[in-house]
């Protein structure tokens, strides 16, 4: 019940976001996948975005959005990274630093991030074995006509069954 009632919450506040109007940030972005993205949301209910530059990853180019979110969003703070590609069919979103965790602890956090990655969703986790860290990522791909809306239901997604899964790894955090 409470989850149900946490991703109805997260749904309403990204239907509301959708509906604003152009944001400064827009004007930033090269590419028409993110400026639709930074115009649906602007600085709003804990959401904070900031355009990064255009990054190269893998041979590709990539323009990156950082958003900072927190309070009746989700039950802890996290650094989300979505990366646009510039072909402007696909962004990939990642939530960095779910938790922290110490070395004794590594068995565990693996167990728990398979369990978690066995469960039937679009939100797939890593472990960071370089800073003993989980990591949430998403891939969605984008069409012309509604770039905006299909970033924002996946970054719901993302935000809703990663609050589920903090429930899990909390145990664990350091």
């Amino acid at each position: 019940m409470k989850m149900s009632k946490r991703l109805l919450a997260i749904a309403v506040i990204l239907a509301l976001l959708v509906s604003l109007g152009a944001s400064a940030f827009a004007e930033e972005a090269r590419y028409q996948t993110t400026r639709a993205f930074l115009e649906a949301v602007a600085d709003v209910d804990g959401f904070q975005c900031e355009v990064m530059d255009v990054v190269e990853a893998d041979g590709e180019n990539f323009e990156m959005v950082r958003v900072k979110y927190s309070g009746d969003i989700s039950a802890y703070e996290s650094n989300v990274q979505l990366l646009f590609s510039e072909d402007c069919a696909e962004v990939r979103i990642d939530l960095y630093n779910l938790i922290s965790f110490s070395e004794e602890k590594l068995s565990d956090v693996f167990k728990a991030v398979n369990l978690l990655n066995s469960m039937p969703t679009c939100v797939k986790y890593y472990v960071d074995t370089s800073d003993n860290t989980v990591t949430a990522s998403v891939f969605q791909i984008l069409c012309e006509e509604d770039p905006a809306e299909l970033t924002m239901m996946a970054l719901g997604a993302t935000i809703g069954y990663t609050d589920a899964a903090y429930e899990v790894l909390q145990e664990y955090a350091a």
